[in-house]
């Protein structure tokens, strides 16, 4: 577990982020072949996304941060190849 500190900002709770997990899980349960993080992060942060669920929007540290925990547990895989982030169910 960790915790990451960004200048001006609260950081989540840890109930927040694993909120924040499984909505990317979810936004990933059925990846195409190749997704770019900016276009995942831009999807996730489109003004239409409901984040009611948490005290403000996540930011794209914070949701890069909910990949690599979900990496950690093994839910899903990413390789990074030529930018391209490629996402495997484990």
């Amino acid at each position: 577990m960790f915790t990451l500190v960004q200048d001006g900002l609260t950081p989540l709770a840890m109930g927040h982020m694993w909120s924040l997990e499984a909505t990317v899980e979810a936004f990933l349960f059925d990846p195409a072949a190749v997704i770019r993080f900016d276009d995942l992060t831009a999807e996730l942060l489109d003004a239409d996304t409901d984040w009611s669920d948490l005290p403000r929007q996540p930011t794209s540290l914070e949701i890069m941060a909910a990949c690599c925990s979900l990496e950690r547990r093994r839910s899903l895989q990413f390789h990074f190849i030529d930018g391209l982030m490629h996402v495997a169910r484990s």
